[in-house]
């Protein structure tokens, strides 16, 4: 087996013309596959590491210092787009492609949001692995995980940086939840979102 480094748009042509075997990348480009009939989803990695965190807000150290009201207005965003797509999902598929947001085809952006029927028998159908989430909170126990799992991983590349990384640490190293933690008290609370009032979880990360 070959690993390469691709970009998601060029993912689904290589795909289909068979200069690629399968591909690892976040929706909707697994959703655009199956739409167009040129592949199928064997595993989402939801069904291995449950409500695995996929995309981060990110801001220098420098503009959080000098610019927290513009910060706490983009959380603020983020965490109230998400709450408006998970209660219309079908909606929001619309708006995405409708609005120009995204160049996918709406039925694959649909898919992509809903699963309503899993492609594949889930090893864990109780963690709803197909089912897009929206948990806007950086858990602590997530950053630690993934940073020991960074320690086992074959990097192509100075991995020096890695060698230096604390798991134990490195949370409070590169996290500011103070931003996220008012945008959920905004919207109706950690609750509302299906997260614990205390915002702390065990992670269950199960390899297939």
């Amino acid at each position: 087996m070959e690993l390469i480094v691709m970009s998601p748009s060029d993912m689904v042509p290589a795909l289909a013309n068979g200069t690629l075997g399968g591909y690892v990348v976040a929706d909707p480009f697994n959703a655009v596959a199956q739409i167009k009939k040129i592949g199928h989803i064997h595993t989402f990695v939801g069904d291995v590491w449950r409500d695995h965190a996929c995309c981060a807000l990110v801001t220098r150290e420098d503009v959080i210092a000098s610019r927290p009201q513009a910060v706490q207005a983009v959380a603020d965003a983020v965490v109230g787009a998400q709450q408006r797509i998970d209660g219309d999902r079908a909606a929001a598929a619309t708006a995405l492609t409708g609005g120009r947001y995204l160049p996918q085809p709406t039925p694959a952006i649909a898919l992509a949001l809903t699963y309503a029927k899993p492609p594949y028998p889930l090893a864990h159908p109780d963690w709803q692995p197909q089912h897009l989430g929206f948990q806007p909170f950086p858990y602590p126990s997530f950053t630690r995980r993934l940073a020991e799992a960074m320690h086992d991983t074959v990097v192509d590349g100075d991995r020096r940086f890695l060698d230096r990384l604390n798991p134990d640490a490195v949370h409070t190293d590169l996290v500011e939840d103070r931003f996220v933690r008012r945008a959920l008290a905004a919207h109706g609370g950690p609750s509302a979102f299906g997260l614990t009032a205390d915002l702390t979880r065990t992670e269950q990360v199960q390899p297939l």
